[in-house]
Formats: C-alpha cells, structure tokens, sequence
C-alpha cells in the first residue's frame, strides 16, 4: 500500500480523535484508546488489535478476512461480542 493511502488512514484517525476530545456531546472511545484524566491514552493490548487489522487491510485483505484474522485471534469485539 503506498505511503499515501497510509498518511491518509493517519490523518482520518488523527481528525477523528481531535473531534472526540473537542467535542462537547457524547461520543464512544474509538477501538484501541482509553481515558486517562482529560484526555485520550493508547491501550496498548487494543492497540496491537488495530495495527493488526490495518495491516491486513494495507496488504489488500478484505474485510471479511479481517474478520476471519479476528475470529481466528480470539479477539472480542469492541462491545464484547466473540463475533465481529
């Protein structure tokens, strides 16, 4: 995947977080973050989840072999869920 496709994931992800903290209405923590004091910290467990999955997705997998690459982890949802 080119560097392009990734800086632009990367920013996707940093506006996203921006929004979060900026935001006065109630949002969900996206995947792979935790809150620490006033902000935002990486959970790193998760967080292996998520580069895990953007990986796949950067080699060119689909997102029911993501999926598959989850279910075969073990991973939960975010919600919990053995099922994504």
């Amino acid at each position: 995947m080119s560097t392009s496709k990734f800086e632009e994931i990367s920013f996707s992800l940093n506006l996203l977080l921006f929004m979060f903290l900026e935001s006065e209405a109630t949002m969900k923590i996206p995947y792979g973050y935790v809150l620490a004091g006033e902000g935002i910290a990486i959970h790193e467990e998760r967080a292996n989840v998520v580069r895990s999955i953007f990986e796949y997705y950067l080699a060119g997998a689909s997102l029911g072999k993501i999926v598959d690459m989850l279910l075969a982890k073990g991973v939960p949802s975010p919600t919990g869920n053995p099922k994504w």
